[in-house]
């Protein structure tokens, strides 16, 4: 019997899709956070970033029509958070703010519903 290839979902397969459930619900606007840096083709490298461009900033950001704003971080099952994203993370929780690491669009809607 032939077995067909798994298909190996990407981080941005599932943000797309979270992106598309944030802003299909009506209470949410929310965004792509790039935070990569750009490729200049004609020198050959990445542009430097800006100095207030933060290092370790999550990957989407999702304002609640009630005011509340979550932070959203993708990683596929396993992954884990560089030093930079747990800082980041850290100063965020300080300040009272929600932020989620996410594995699946269910952790996403459990989020939102914290």
């Amino acid at each position: 019997m032939l077995s067909l290839p798994k298909t190996v979902r990407l981080e941005k397969d599932f943000e797309r899709e979270a992106l598309d459930y944030l802003n299909k619900r009506g209470d949410f606007f929310s965004w792509k956070n790039n935070n990569t840096g750009i490729y200049d083709q004609q020198a050959g490298v990445f542009r430097s970033k800006s100095l207030y461009d933060l290092k370790g900033q999550p990957d989407v950001i999702a304002c609640k029509n009630d005011g509340t704003v979550y932070f959203l971080e993708f990683k596929k099952p396993g992954g884990r958070l560089s030093p930079d994203q747990k800082a980041f993370s850290e100063k965020l929780k300080k300040m009272n703010h929600k932020y989620f690491v996410v594995t699946t669009i269910e952790d996403v809607k459990r989020a939102l519903d914290d």
